[in-house]
């Protein structure tokens, strides 16, 4: 059994980007978080 992998990107426009990568990796995805800004996201690392 897989884990899925935890999404964590900038902009909602990231999304479907990373998904199709994890697709073709044969990676399952888990939850998806958006950080609305690379300000946003750095503040949440």
């Amino acid at each position: 059994m897989e884990t899925p992998v935890t999404l964590v990107v900038e902009g909602i426009t990231d999304v479907p980007v990373l998904e199709r990568v994890l697709v073709e990796a044969r990676i399952t995805s888990g939850p998806v978080y958006v950080a609305n800004g690379k300000t946003n996201l750095d503040r949440r690392l």
